[in-house]
């Protein structure tokens, strides 16, 4: 056992019975591990449920102002088709749910929930070439 092994024991309550210490070093060990793996989990975007007819509808209300959000459709000059923002973000989609979560002008904050969120990455994502 390492330095810090024999810190954590002392700490741990190295009251003279070694196996004890050790048992509760083990079990601190296991917590951490089970909290980062934890928090892992709940954060990780891609486990994250949206709906992409849902976010499709939120694009066409929100959206076609500045972007083209149908692939056929015409457009403004002035921001990325959803298109070319799904092959940019294509297997990768936290920079945009980053992106929407916390917009920078000249892209209006628009408030959107975590839902709606995950709807028009979900919508974006749909559109990646496959």
């Amino acid at each position: 056992m390492g330095f810090l092994g024999q810190r954590l024991i002392a700490k741990a309550g190295g009251d003279g019975q070694p196996g004890l210490a050790a048992a509760r070093v083990v079990a601190m060990r296991r917590s951490v591990v089970l909290a980062a793996v934890l928090a892992c989990v709940v954060t990780t975007p891609s486990l994250a449920a949206g709906d992409a007819q849902a976010g499709h509808r939120l694009a066409q209300q929100w959206c076609t102002g500045c972007h083209v959000v149908d692939g056929a459709a015409q457009g403004p000059d002035t921001a990325p088709s959803f298109s070319s923002i799904a092959r940019r973000s294509a297997g990768d989609p936290g920079p945009l749910r980053a992106w929407l979560t916390a917009p920078h002008p000249p892209m209006p904050n628009l408030s959107l929930s975590r839902q709606q969120i995950d709807d028009i990455v979900a919508y974006i994502g749909s559109l990646a070439p496959r």
